[in-house]
């Protein structure tokens, strides 16, 4: 159980803390995730819609995706539409590739697959998948509910044990009185 608890921890940490996914990256000799392209703001400010951004990432992908996630507009004025891709023979569920289009124009900025991310990349989202119970199929999924599972029972059994002590330790006293 405390090495399924370890594991559980250790793949949900670079989801928290910034620094441990940097430290994914360190570790692997990899470059963080390249700066998110910028959009170029039109002059009447009109932005494309959502139909337009998916038919540019089924154009741009070399099959049609198993997953997506289209993150529509932000409030930044120069963000571009960004979202990303999993493909039907992904290795994972997260195996993401990742896509960003020009708010204003459709032009693709940068299409990232997911084959060409750096290794660092790769890792952080297998951490994903092993700390979401993505990964083993049923028995992953079990292994972490009975991991989980676990907490609360050594809790009660370890205060469990701490009460029987006390009560044995002050039985033992009054003999000694």
């Amino acid at each position: 159980a405390s090495l399924i608890l370890l594991v559980m921890v250790l793949t949900g940490l670079p989801l928290s803390f910034s620094w441990y996914k940097e430290g994914i990256y360190s570790l692997t000799g990899s470059l963080p995730m390249p700066k998110v392209p910028k959009s170029v703001v039109s002059e009447d400010g009109k932005k494309i819609g959502i139909e337009e951004f998916w038919q540019q990432a089924q154009l741009i992908s070399k099959e049609i995706p198993a997953r997506a996630l289209l993150k529509f507009h932000s409030k930044k004025a120069d963000a571009p539409m960004e979202g990303f891709l999993i493909n039907q023979n992904a290795s994972h569920v997260h195996a993401r590739s990742m896509i960003y289009v020009d708010a204003y124009s459709g032009k693709v900025l940068k299409y990232l697959p997911y084959e060409e991310n750096s290794l660092g990349h790769k890792v952080y989202f297998w951490t994903l998948t092993f700390h979401t119970g993505q990964a083993g199929g049923i028995l992953g999924k079990l292994l972490l509910l009975f991991g989980a599972g676990s907490v609360p029972f050594m809790a009660f059994t370890g205060w469990k044990m701490f009460l029987t002590r006390r009560k044995i330790a002050a039985a033992n006293e009054l003999k000694t009185i």
